[in-house]
């Protein structure tokens, strides 16, 4: 029978791997629930759907604030089931829905939502040694990627008794895992550490300037929006980058981001723990933010299918930098002050979730247009945030290895 600190490592990790699968599950079908809503034709509805990923970043931003506090006020049980129970609805509104505004509703629910992973993540927290958090993150952005990995598949299968069917399936997993969060789960947070919510630090943009979080905090969020954005360089430009230089269809570009995702997980279990033995944090994030550089650098330029799949797998390896950032940002802050700070981080995410769209599918569109032909332009803008993010790591103040 595990212990309670075994029960919230395997309760967070269940949470933001469905979490994850959600977004995933939705992938596949969008296009069709869209056009059974009244969108005429693909075209429209891929204008439609940039759009409800945008309305989504816009709620993360607006409400991610504001939620980090709740979960110090309020604690992070009843902040974990109140975020379940609005996810549920979320799902259920999908299934429903019968215009596109509707969806846009969804949206704004997935929004508060957003309270289960920021909750989930000050709970590991909660119950962890500073030098243990990037290990016990590491396993939360491993338990991501296999949601994220393996929810397109499972929702093509499931599509086949109805474009809303995936929907429904979600909406059951979440409210399971609602009633097994509340009858197992204790808080983590005592009241005594109970944080009084003030409006400044619940407020977009405004925070980052209110909040009383050290520099190194501060320098520490740049790093994180670097490295969110060397991500999104590729997630939004490796569909039409990779049909467009060799040729691929809609199968094989899945097939090779299930490729990253199961690269992701191995380096995430796996990985962490061997390059912990040989080198200080600090330093395995500097390398890995100079290797995802080069790997984009160097997939710009590719021509050769067999090479690109080479590059992709070395490109997981650098995911690593995620769970090292939140180690050391959970160890900048004290508990008490976990729920905010995850509302920053979340912040962040939200920030680059809202400005990639707007630059590197255009700098592909643009770079491909006739006139020219560099399709590998925008990655060649993500190799630069890494870079940017390997030298910015370079002058932070790790100190000794954790």
């Amino acid at each position: 029978m595990p212990n309670h600190e075994q029960r919230i490592l395997i309760i967070a990790c269940v949470v933001v791997g469905v979490d994850s699968a959600n977004y995933s599950l939705i992938l596949p079908v969008l296009p069709t629930v869209l056009i059974e809503l009244g969108v005429e034709g693909m075209s429209e509805a891929a204008v439609t759907g940039g759009l409800l990923v945008a309305a989504f970043a816009v709620f993360q931003l607006l409400f991610s604030p504001l939620l980090g506090a709740c979960v110090d006020r309020y604690g992070r049980k009843p902040m974990l089931i109140g975020a379940l129970v609005v996810l549920a609805l979320d799902h259920l509104v999908l299934v429903f829905a019968e215009t596109v505004w509707v969806l846009f509703i969804a949206r704004f629910l997935a929004g508060i939502g957003l309270a289960a992973g920021i909750a989930v993540s000050a709970m590991v927290a909660d119950v962890t040694a500073p030098a243990d958090r990037a290990r016990r993150f590491a396993l939360l952005a491993a338990a991501a990627g296999i949601g994220f990995a393996m929810a397109p598949g499972v929702s093509g299968l499931i599509a086949q008794f109805g474009s809303r069917a995936p929907f429904v399936v979600a909406a059951g997993v979440t409210t399971i895992l609602l009633f097994v969060t509340y009858l197992t789960l204790n808080e983590t947070l005592p009241k005594t550490s109970r944080q009084r919510i003030e409006l400044r630090r619940c407020l977009p943009f405004v925070q980052f300037k209110n909040i009383d979080i050290s520099s190194q905090t501060k320098k520490l969020l740049i790093m994180l929006f670097a490295f969110e954005m060397t991500v999104a360089s590729f997630v939004l430009v490796w569909p039409y980058f990779t049909p467009y230089a060799f040729g691929w269809n809609v199968q094989m570009v899945g097939l090779s981001l299930s490729l990253v995702g199961i690269g992701m997980i191995v380096t995430h279990v796996v990985g962490l723990p061997l390059f912990q033995k040989v080198a200080s944090d600090g330093l395995v994030l500097i390398l890995s933010m100079t290797l995802a550089a080069l790997t984009l650098f160097l997939l710009s330029s590719t021509s050769a299918t067999e090479i690109a799949l080479a590059l992709i797998v070395v490109l997981a390896l650098c995911s690593i930098s995620d769970p090292l950032i939140y180690g050391f940002l959970s160890s900048s802050v004290p508990l008490e002050r976990q729920g905010e700070l995850q509302g920053l981080c979340s912040t962040v995410g939200a920030i680059a979730a809202l400005l990639s769209p707007l630059i590197f599918p255009p700098l592909f569109g643009w770079s491909t247009d006739g006139t020219r032909d560099f399709p590998g332009m925008a990655l060649i803008l993500g190799a630069a945030f890494a870079a940017f993010g390997a030298v910015w790591a370079f002058f932070l103040d790790f100190g000794k290895k954790q």
